[in-house]
């Protein structure tokens, strides 16, 4: 699962943002049933980001608030939190919400930092 997100989030970085969705979904559909949140967290993120690339804001934003929602109570996913939130911070911005894009992003600041990175 964990070679799935690094290629789903490659594939982000490559452009490829429909693979991306595709190859993260069936990690969406199986995760909850597994147990796995923080893979689940991080599938929501690499999701969301694709849609926002994709032009697809609201989905985007639910994708990141689910992310966010698992994420959050887990203290040994720190890094992937200030992920999820610096990438709804970058969609605030897009959107033109840049008081709430600028709070998100210090926010995931504040997060790295606390994670030493």
């Amino acid at each position: 699962m964990l070679q799935t997100l690094a290629r789903g989030a490659a594939l982000n970085a490559e452009g490829n943002f429909r693979a991306a969705l595709t190859l993260v979904q069936p990690l969406l559909d199986s995760s909850s049933e597994k147990g796995d949140r923080a893979i689940a967290g991080v599938a929501w993120d690499i999701r969301g980001l694709a849609l926002q690339s994709l032009g697809r804001p609201d989905e985007a934003r639910r994708s990141y608030e689910s992310a966010l929602s698992i994420l959050r109570s887990m203290p040994d996913q720190k890094i992937q939190y200030a992920n999820a939130l610096d990438n709804l911070g970058s969609l605030e911005a897009e959107n033109g919400q840049i008081s709430e894009s600028k709070a998100l992003r210090l926010k995931a600041r504040e997060v790295y930092r606390s994670a030493g990175d």
